[in-house]
């Protein structure tokens, strides 16, 4: 598989925007963004940092490391079991 690296355009900033909207709207942030809002503050802030979640020591977190990604060992994912469910 071929990795491609490009700068964002137009197009794929739209659709930044809309998953930004859709992603704060929720709990635990409740924000109340429009597109165009959200738009203009993707545009104007670069991004500087992107956050994955994957098990360790998987095929993915072996795949993310050659592109240079770095556990972080101050984040934490927790879970909860529920018997029944």
């Amino acid at each position: 598989m071929e990795i491609v690296f490009s700068d964002i355009d137009h197009e794929d900033l739209v659709h930044c925007s809309e998953l930004f909207v859709s992603a704060f709207k929720e709990s635990p942030w409740n924000e109340d963004w429009d597109i165009k809002d959200a738009f203009e503050r993707l545009k104007e802030k670069q991004v500087s940092r992107i956050y994955l979640i994957t098990h360790r020591e998987s095929a993915s977190s072996m795949f993310y490391s050659s592109l240079s990604f770095e556990e972080n060992p101050s984040i934490m994912v927790m879970g909860l079991q529920i018997d029944g469910r």
